[in-house]
């Protein structure tokens, strides 16, 4: 999928409102041979130079090195980016954006085992302001809730996909 910046930049945007996040601690990987250490940050596509498209911010569309790839293939080039390019990446917790996150706002959560560990690869569609919230979750298995909780969640909607309202529902906020 071509990501377009100011797709990129509403997702920043969607993860930073939701619970007031000051700050969205992702990188958008969509080359493969570049090195990531610092998160990604609204509006920083906007000039590029060696965009076509100069006078049109926000114009330019990314590679898609893990378009039609599986989550495993994700993992694993994303393992070999880390290590190889020694990028600042998280492999275990990734989002994918797929060809429906530009119809409906929504992402693929994914959580692997991490390198070394046995284990499956577990996932759960999402809307864009639950993702980086989610995912920190997870990492800190915040109150015994796990994917398996947001699977559930979202398998309990009409299209599959875990909303802020599900996830307020269950904590009871």
């Amino acid at each position: 999928m071509n990501k377009s910046p100011q797709l990129k930049d509403h997702f920043i945007e969607a993860n930073q409102n939701y619970q007031d996040q000051m700050i969205c601690y992702m990188a958008f990987i969509d080359d493969l041979s570049a090195t990531y250490t610092e998160e990604a940050e609204i509006g920083e596509d906007d000039d590029d130079d060696d965009d076509d498209n100069d006078n049109e911010p926000g114009t330019r569309t990314t590679q898609a090195p893990f378009k039609d790839k599986t989550y495993q293939e994700c993992l694993e080039m994303l393992r070999k980016l880390r290590i190889e390019n020694e990028s600042d990446i998280r492999c275990s917790l990734f989002v994918v954006m797929d060809e429906r996150s530009l119809e409906d706002d929504t992402v693929v959560l994914v959580q692997a085992p991490f390198m070394g560990e046995e284990g499956e690869i577990k996932s759960v569609r999402a809307e864009f302001q639950v993702a980086y919230s989610q995912l920190m979750t997870y990492e800190m298995a915040y109150e015994g809730e796990d994917i398996e909780a947001d699977q559930a969640a979202a398998q309990a909607t009409e299209d599959g996909v875990l909303r802020a309202a599900a996830i307020k529902a269950r904590r009871k906020w």
